[in-house]
């Protein structure tokens, strides 16, 4: 059996996400630049993302799960 690959294992410095977050910009795609943002929460950690932000750990994965919809507009790099 194969194990999936998980990009948030390899976003392990600072140059490496904003180098990825660079590459997703240029695709255009929301839902691309959602997963990503989804990514790099995850390599920091999400109780720290949550802490940070005030936002429930709950909420964060909500919010960025690759199937929820965004109902407030298109988002933008």
């Amino acid at each position: 059996m194969h194990k999936r690959l998980d990009i948030a294992e390899y976003l392990d410095n600072e140059e490496i996400v904003a180098e990825y977050l660079n590459m997703v910009c240029e695709s255009d795609d929301p839902a691309l630049f959602l997963r990503a943002i989804g990514h790099i929460a995850r390599s920091k950690g999400m109780s720290q993302i949550a802490e940070k932000t005030g936002l429930g750990r709950e909420s964060l994965y909500k919010a960025l799960d690759e199937k929820t919809r965004q109902t407030n507009g298109t988002l933008r790099c």
